[in-house]
């Protein structure tokens, strides 16, 4: 994706006041400029004059708004250039202030100015008065979008210039009339503005406030929520009062998963395990791949820790048993798309290691509970190990960390009675890389003298440093209980359980004193109190336990049939089906984006799917249960709308494949937590049935001097002059001959168009077909003798009639329209004299565009290392 550049957009009301811009809101020729010189090749003989033929209203206003989104469209192409330079940033943003001027009642093309002001708007007067403009037209258009009433009144809030007049904005918006009027999920976000604010000024009681208060007003604003469990997480008094803090950030929002991950660990603390397990439960039901995937298989580590935690070893195995099933298809599917044939042997043997984490921690459970199978799932914890150690080795990068992972596979293999050679040959590979603490040497040596045999000799290395590193104190444990000194072993097993309740050291330390004991113990007596603060509604469980069934998308197209410069508008409608209000934000639960993918199926050609576009869906703050949002998405403003005047004779059938609730993969976007795709269904882009009886009605039409002259018309025809010239075998002899009429026919034709009208047919009629990046690139550099000189000319030889009428216009929007679109070099004679217009506004575009192509090549001359 291109980033976002800076545009220097003005007020309609600025825009207005130039001289000449009455013409362009009239349809009026502005006052005669410097005529252009025309491409040598393509210069007629005399400068075709214009004569505004007979009008109608309905024409007028079809072009108006084709145009309008024309101009947008092309804002779109060039900030989507390879190279962009401070001159196109400003033509960009001349053709947005002109795609609004013709059709100001257009609320996505309000957007879309809006989203070029707010990236300029910094130290930009002219872009933030520009911005702020757009603000209240969408808000006019659209008042019940929430986003941008809170965007409008957090504009005129920074706008008072000290903290104080601020607040007392803010006051006025906060009072009980004010959170009425604006509405409390508006209110929320101010609030917590304000909050902010005051924290900034040191005032912490007023910082507190505005913090509850802005959840009291909206109890799943998913910021306040997470601001606020920071904020607990250091003033609460007790675990519990954290708990409770953290709760509020999962009900918010629960597709992110950080809070959810720190309230289980603190319910895990305080031996609140049950309740651990069923938040991180709900949360890898969200997050569920069937790929490797580290921070998915560490969220199945805790929660296997978790069930053995809360005494649900059961649960716990099936954890394990599910991921493996799940990380072997993958494996398997991966083998015989590569070729290999698998028997059921094979299948069986191929197997996609789990994570090193994960794969201890089912093995720490096994070993705790004394099962047979351990000693093949500690195998199976050397395996993960070892693939770990290969894949950090084939990068140089990861090659750090190997030393490291040795000692914590060793450790494990120690620990859990494992492969006692491995375990040292790591340990002794470790300290040749890097010596070894005095810590670590004393705990790997009385782990190796204990697996030998020798407990009284473990004993003695481990017990000076028991006391500051665990491992060496689960050593001596066993060492004492080796020898018999069951009081010593249980007073050092029970140390590490309470020291470590969420680890596998500890937990397993917990199960190996109560069998030695005999009884089950109660290490956290707060976990009752924590687990009540943690735990989750019924209706929010039953909630998440829906998946992706708790939303509904809907992509409905408002016509399925159309023309091929018309709208093409789908309406995205996304419903929350769900018993549970969900916000609509960056980090979800809903984003704030969708994905849009456009594609065109046209008749003789391969199917073709444009670049994906990002549509913000943020019109509300939140969905209530259901409640429902509506997105227009208009596919003639994307990359789709090139490719669909190319084939405006042949027609075709278009769709729109959206994803809610995005992610990027390995294999591209798929839906994430609570997410949704959908293809939209078709429309059909009506195309021309090109017979001799439509050209002969075409032409006609346009001769005749006393009715309006409707331009869709020139354009179809145009297109109808550029295939008769490319030889298509298919065009019978009879249309063929009919067209032959056709190119001085259009031309006279747009000589009787209004001006509008006649920029709409520099966008609408084919162009050059030299590709644009390389115009003013590769093979510009060679001069006007190279390649670059067919930059100006016409598609075709039947097209330079109306070319040059449409190049000689001098009417601003016209002549802005063949630069942003025609002019691919900076030598174009049309673009030369343009800088010399005597109207300002056209001077300032073409000097702009001038600037922005020799930018482009210089800098290109620079990559290349060629001379100027």
């Amino acid at each position: 994706m291109r980033p976002a550049f800076v545009l220097a957009p003005i007020s309609l009301a600025l825009l207005l006041s130039f001289p000449g811009v009455g013409a362009l809101a009239s349809g009026q020729d502005a006052p005669a400029a410097v005529p252009p010189a025309a491409p040598a090749e393509a210069a007629p003989a005399a400068a075709p004059t214009f004569e505004q033929g007979p009008t109608d209203a309905a024409i007028e206003a079809k072009v108006r708004e084709r145009l309008s989104r024309a101009f947008a469209q092309r804002t779109r192409n060039l900030l989507q250039r390879e190279l962009v330079f401070l001159g196109l940033l400003e033509c960009a943003a001349e053709l947005s202030r002109l795609s609004v001027s013709l059709e100001p009642g257009n609320p996505l093309l309000w957007r879309f100015a809006l989203d070029l002001a707010s990236t300029m708007a910094e130290g930009d007067k002219k872009a933030a008065a520009f911005g702020a403009e757009a603000l209240a037209r969408i808000n006019e258009l659209e008042p019940d979008d929430e986003v941008i009433r809170l965007r409008r009144l957090l504009g005129v809030v920074s706008s008072r210039q000290t903290a104080e007049s601020r607040l007392a904005a803010y006051q006025s918006l906060l009072d009980p009339k004010g959170v009425e009027r604006i509405g409390p999920r508006v209110a929320a976000r101010l609030a917590l503005d304000r909050a902010l604010l005051r924290q900034r000024i040191g005032d912490v009681d007023g910082y507190r406030e505005d913090l509850l208060r802005a959840l009291d007003l909206d109890r799943v604003f998913p910021e306040a929520s997470e601001i606020a469990a920071g904020y607990f997480a250091v003033s609460a008094t007790t675990p519990a009062q954290h708990a409770d803090a953290l709760r509020t950030a999962v009900l918010a929002n629960p597709s992110r998963p950080a809070a959810a991950l720190e309230l289980a660990s603190v319910c895990m603390q305080q031996g609140a395990y049950a309740a651990a397990a069923q938040i991180l439960a709900l949360e890898a039901r969200l997050l569920e791949t069937r790929l490797p995937n580290a921070e998915y298989d560490a969220l199945l580590a805790d929660l296997v820790l978790a069930h053995w935690g809360a005494g649900d070893a059961e649960a716990a195995y099936l954890v394990a048993r599910r991921r493996q099933t799940a990380l072997d298809a993958v494996l398997h599917a991966q083998l015989e798309q590569d070729g290999a044939i698998l028997d059921m042997k094979r299948r069986k043997e191929a197997r996609l290691p789990a994570t090193v984490t994960l794969a201890t921690n089912i093995a720490a459970l096994a070993s705790a509970q004394g099962l047979p199978e351990a000693k093949i799932l500690v195998e199976n914890a050397l395996v993960s190990f070892q693939t770990q150690l290969q894949a950090l080795d084939r990068f140089e990068a990861g090659r750090q960390e190997i030393p490291r992972t040795r000692l914590e596979g060793a450790f494990i293999q120690l620990w859990l009675g494992g492969d006692l050679r491995q375990a040292t040959e790591w340990v002794e590979q470790s300290s040749a890389a890097e010596p070894l603490s005095d810590d670590a040497k004393a705990r790997f040596d009385g782990l190796i003298a204990l697996r030998g045999g020798d407990a009284a000799g473990a004993k003695g290395l481990l017990a000076p440093v028991a006391e500051r590193d665990l491992g060496a104190r689960l050593g001596l444990a066993l060492a004492h209980d080796a020898l018999g000194e069951r009081k010593d072993a249980a007073r050092n097993l029970l140390e590490i359980a309470r020291k470590a309740p969420t680890t596998a050291i500890g937990l397993w330390s917990r199960d190996r004193l109560q069998s030695m004991l005999g009884t089950t113990l109660e290490l956290s007596p707060g976990s009752a109190e924590v687990a009540a603060a943690a735990a989750l509604p019924a209706n929010f469980m039953q909630f998440l336990q829906g998946g992706g069934g708790n939303l509904l998308i809907r992509v409905v197209p408002r016509r399925t049939e159309v023309r091929t410069w018309d709208p093409i508008v789908f309406d995205i409608v996304v419903t929350n089906r769900g018993n549970w209000p969900l916000a609509i934000s960056k980090d979800g639960p809903i984003r704030d984006t969708a994905t849009i993918t456009s594609a065109l199926n046209i008749a003789g050609t391969r199917p073709e799917a444009s670049p994906f576009t990002i549509v913000q869906i943020d019109r509300k703050l939140r969905l209530d249960p259901g409640e429902s949002v509506t997105i227009p998405l208009d596919m003639s403003l994307t990359d789709a709308a090139t490719k669909l005047r190319d084939y405006a004779l042949t027609g075709a059938f278009a769709s729109v494949h959206t994803i809610v609730n995005w992610r990027t993969t390995q294999r591209g976007l798929e839906p994430g937590p609570l997410g949704l795709e959908l293809e939209s269904p078709l429309v059909h882009v009506e195309g021309v049935r090109m017979t001799k009886e439509w050209v002969d009605a075409s032409l006609a039409q346009l001769a005749d001097r006393t009715k309006p002259v409707d331009p869709e018309s020139i354009a179809y025809l145009a297109y109808a002059v550029l295939r008769a010239e490319s030889d298509d075998p298919k065009m019978p002899a009879e249309v063929l001959e009919a067209l032959k009429a056709a190119p001085a026919a259009i031309a006279d034709a747009a000589r009787r168009v209004s001006p509008e009208a006649r920029a709409w047919l520099v966008f609408a009629c084919p162009g050059s077909q030299v590709a644009e990046d390389a115009s003013t690139g590769l093979e510009a550099l060679g001069g006007a003798d190279g390649p670059a000189v067919l930059s100006s000319k016409s598609a075709c030889a039947g097209l330079e009639p109306i070319d040059a009428v449409l190049r000689a216009d001098e009417n601003a929007m016209a002549r802005i329209a063949w630069l942003s679109l025609r002019v691919r070099r900076p030598e174009d004679p049309v673009l030369e004299a343009s800088v010399k217009s005597s109207d300002p506004r056209v001077a300032d575009y073409a000097t702009r565009t001038l600037a922005w192509m020799n930018d482009t090549q210089a800098e290109r001359r620079r990559r290349l290392n060629l001379a100027p």
